[in-house]
Formats: C-alpha cells, structure tokens, sequence
C-alpha cells in the first residue's frame, strides 16, 4: 500500500483547493481554444476576469471525449500540430452550441462537464468522513492522497482483525475515494489489509453518489462563478451524514469476518497445474491489465508459492506496493478484491479456457 500524504498534508491541501477552485457556466460559443507563444493551448472563457486558463489533461480527455474527436487522435494533434488541435476543438465547440462547467485551479482548467455536474467536492467528504475516522483512538490512516483526477483515504482499524492463514493478521478498514473532475462518483468501500505484507484489498461493500443533479438555467448562471444553492447544501448534508454511517458500516466486525469467509473459499480454489501461466494470462485479459502487470504477477504469484486464487489476488495486490501511479494502486487493490469475488463457477470457467 503505497503511504501518500500525511493526514495533516491532505487537509491542508483540501482546504487549499476549496479555497482556490472557481467554477464557471459559459455556453460554448463564449470559449475558445487559442496558442500561446509555446503553442500550449489554453482555454479562454469570454466575459471572464483573467478568463485565459492552461488545460489540464483530464479536461483535454473531456474536451477529446464531448467533440467525438478520437483520444489517439487528438493526443497526436496535441503533440504534432497544435494549429490543428485548436481548429477541430472550436469548430466543433462552437458548431454545439452548449452549456458546460468549467472548473478550475491554480489557472488551470482541470475539468469540462455537464452543466449538470453536481460537485461533491472533497472538503465536504472529509467532513463527512475524517470526524468518524478521529473519533475512534484505534483507527489508523495508511494511506491518502489527492492525485489529479481523485481524493483517496484508506485507513484500518487494529480492534477487528483476522487470519485466512496462521500467524498472518488481515485488518478491517475503510477506502473513501472522490472525484471533483468527473472521473468516477464518490465511493466509501471496505479495505482488507494484510499486515504481512502491507497489501491493501478493496472488498465487495460501497456506498456510491453520483455527481449529477439537475440541470443549471440561464437565468441562475450566466458567465458567473458557480456557488452551490441552499437546497443542495441541505441534501448535501443529510448525504455527508450517510458517509459517517457508512464509514462505520465498513468498520463492522460482521461484515469483515463476511469478506473474511470469502478470502477462505478462494483459498480452497488451487490454480491447475500446467496451467498457471495460461491463468495468469486469461485474467490479463479478463480485468485489462498490461503486459507488464500481467508478467508481474505471475512473477509474484509463483514467489508467494500460494497458486490458488486466493494467492492470485494477493500478488495482484502486491503488484500495487510498488505502483507510482496512486489512481492505478486502487485500481489494483480494487481488482485483488474482484479476483477474490468470482464465485466457484466464475473461477473454474477462467481455469478452464487456460486449460
């Protein structure tokens, strides 16, 4: 499990954003794409104070995405012939003629979205969630971070523990992850973590919230910062209260000893021999890892000498110690989980093929 930052470091940068983010409404017929000196593209929102932004990549992705313009593509104009970039974006931008949020920080454009988008922004998850966290003396932060696209906290709790082998301790926990830029909805699921090893493992239990709500008028915005209304503080509130609940549900001794149960019958399915390179590969495929991801687990899978699918999940996670990309070591952890999740029938169908 990769550390991040500290809990005082991911407040203070919490705060920060909520500080300096500005989110705009524009109609896109009021933006336009333009070339600075060193051809780096920016944004330029009309009627805008200091309306001239750089563009983040996830924004880049969402603009590529919205236009229809292919990712390869409009990576390669990117890089090859930024003229051409700007002339694609704004004749598609403006022939759609559409209203999107525009969100903002440190003069960057980090995200274009519906203007639909209802931001559950991260100071209010952690005010949801950190107080529940704090409250109890037993519960341990190991890991957080903010990374472009998301807010991530993992933490685990030493008083609900338990074993699927002897002498190797597996601890509840809790991941609280957010997205401010449209990346995925806010999530709080339950950890497993693994003391032997320091792997963490995203197990089957969440409560999600999706960023949408209704759509924005233009008699409540124009080209104005976006502030959100009473009425969605309200709901806002009564669902930060939802996210104290849940953190506590993930915190439970019956649910961990439930994931506990499954971590032991994925321990009783053994990988056939002859064919754990062939199982290795299959669930390559199946979960859309790399090459080199898939190579390294079978590297670990054989070290750990565990050639079950239990053991299977397990070097997945452990793959994940020693990923630099924080957004791929949830990913990780969360398919360590999934692994672990395929019932009797789902497991044998995947032996089977690489049989």
């Amino acid at each position: 499990m990769q550390k991040g930052k500290s809990l005082v470091e991911l407040a203070e940068e919490i705060t920060r954003i909520s500080n300096e983010k500005k989110d705009y409404i524009a109609p896109t017929v009021k933006v336009e794409m333009v070339l600075y000196p060193n051809n780096e593209p920016h944004l330029e929102i009309e009627d805008v104070d200091n309306g001239s932004f750089t563009i983040g990549n996830v924004a880049h992705s969402q603009i590529a995405d919205r236009l229809k313009i292919p990712q390869k593509y409009y990576n390669r104009m990117r890089e090859e012939n930024p003229y051409l970039l700007k002339e694609n974006v704004n004749s598609w931008m403006h022939d759609k003629q559409e209203r999107r949020m525009f969100r903002t920080l440190d003069g960057k454009v980090r995200a274009v979205l519906s203007d639909r988008y209802r931001p559950m922004d991260n100071d209010m998850v952690a005010m949801g969630a950190l107080p529940v966290l704090m409250e109890n003396g037993d519960i341990q932060i190991k890991s957080s971070q903010i990374t472009e696209k998301k807010l991530y906290i993992q933490a685990v709790t030493p008083a609900i523990q338990g074993e699927v082998k002897r002498g190797e301790p597996i601890q509840a926990g809790v991941v609280i992850s957010n997205s401010e830029v449209g990346c995925g909805r806010l999530l709080v699921e339950n950890l497993l973590y693994f003391l032997a090893c320091s792997n963490g493992m995203i197990g089957s239990m969440s409560l999600g919230k999706n960023h949408i709500g209704r759509r924005i008028t233009q008699d409540e915005f124009d080209l104005n910062e976006y502030f959100t209304s009473e009425t969605v503080m309200a709901d806002n509130h009564a669902f930060m209260l939802k996210i104290r609940d849940t953190v506590k549900g993930a915190l439970d001794r019956t649910i961990f000893d439930r994931e506990i149960q499954k971590l032991q019958l994925a321990a009783e399915n053994r990988i056939p021999a002859g064919v754990i390179s062939n199982t290795v590969e299959e669930v390559t495929k199946m979960f859309s890892l790399t090459i080199s991801e898939g190579e390294n687990v079978l590297s670990r899978l054989i070290e750990g000498g565990d050639l079950t699918q239990y053991g299977l999940a397990g070097a997945i996670t452990n793959l994940a110690n020693d990923i630099d990309d924080y957004d791929r070591v949830i990913d990780l952890e969360r398919l360590g989980g999934t692994v672990v999740n395929l019932n009797r029938s789902e497991w044998n169908t995947i032996t089977q093929v690489a049989a």
